[in-house]
């Protein structure tokens, strides 16, 4: 996987965590 796409999910995770 692109470390570019997987960097992209953890912070749409972060924003979910908030």
């Amino acid at each position: 996987m692109d470390p570019l796409q997987e960097a992209n999910g953890t912070f749409a995770l972060n924003l979910l965590k908030i």
